[in-house]
């Protein structure tokens, strides 16, 4: 999941750092379909050879941990009997969900530059002027935050054992009611940004300026 959104995200930011052109082809009067077609098929051959490329890695690569681990790093696994077991479906749908990730990430920006205007996009925003509520991301972050304090509850004075489930569960709420926290501030800080006055204010309205980039980082 982190390796899926990390390649949407530089993908994304990959298709924003054209919004000036599709800006352009939108005001020469090329229709958002097309624009859309363009991106993706570009698009669709850099997935697919670096899907092919990342499949051959990935098999040497793994090659190469196992033949460390029956030799070099043996006291790790307590046993030589190791061996590499590579299933041509398994690297076929490794190549697959690769692709339609990529293609889905470039769909989903291309979207959003489509509902931003001609002349804004020749400035190079990314983002509608019209400022988002923030909706979503405050009911995921008390959900997520409620959730993360229930399963810690649960674990420090319910639960007679550890509980490896309750400690990656409590974890993954934690992370995301971390993420909605941080992208709800985002959304006030956006809308402050124009009554910033001193230095810190400016780093923190700078960084509400482009939330997607913020939240990668």
């Amino acid at each position: 999941v982190a390796a899926a959104m990390l390649t949407q995200l530089l993908f994304r930011l990959g298709v924003e750092q054209r919004a000036r052109e599709v800006g352009t082809l939108l005001a020469v009067g090329f229709p958002v379909a097309a624009v859309r077609r363009r991106l993706l098929s570009e698009g669709a051959i850099l997935a697919a050879a670096g899907a092919t490329v990342g499949v051959v890695l990935g098999v040497g690569y793994a090659r190469l941990m196992v033949e460390g681990l029956t030799t070099l790093w043996v006291d790790a696994v307590g046993t030589s009997d190791l061996s590499l077991h590579v299933r041509p479906a398994s690297l076929a749908l490794g190549w697959a969900i690769s692709v339609t990730l990529t293609l889905a990430a470039i769909a989903l920006t291309v979207r959003r530059l489509g509902r931003v205007p001609a002349r804004e996009l020749l400035t190079g925003a990314t983002e509608p002027s019209v400022a988002k509520r923030g909706a979503i991301a405050q009911v995921t972050a008390w959900a997520a935050t409620l959730g993360c304090a229930l399963c810690f509850a649960y674990a420090a004075w319910v639960s007679q054992d550890p509980s490896p489930a309750l400690f990656y569960a409590s974890g993954a709420l934690g992370l995301v009611a971390g993420l909605a926290w941080f992208a709800l501030w985002l959304t006030r800080s956006d809308r402050r940004r124009r009554r910033a006055r001193h230095a810190l204010a400016l780093g923190f309205a700078g960084a509400a300026r482009r939330p997607a980039r913020s939240m990668l980082s």
